[in-house]
């Protein structure tokens, strides 16, 4: 079974936080974090910000922002 974006986040925001996974999905509510994402990439598409910009406000690698985004179906380009 793949693993979901919520799934990713929390794997790669403890990779690069050096928190655990489990520190992580107990602070990260999980219906706030969809609603955070699509609020962000809302503004990222609209060309507020980069996704650079995007990945440093979540706390994750851009590399990561782009599986995350893939794995939501969300487009990675603002063109």
């Amino acid at each position: 079974m793949p693993k979901t974006a919520f799934q990713l986040y929390i794997e790669d925001r403890a990779l690069l936080t050096g928190e655990t996974a489990d520190q992580i999905a107990a602070a990260v509510d999980r219906s706030s974090f969809y609603q955070n994402i699509y609020a962000l990439h809302q503004r990222f598409t609209a060309g507020e910000f980069s996704l650079g910009y995007m990945a440093d406000t979540l706390s994750i690698s851009k590399t990561a922002l782009y599986h995350l985004l893939d794995a939501m179906g969300l487009k990675v380009t603002n063109v």
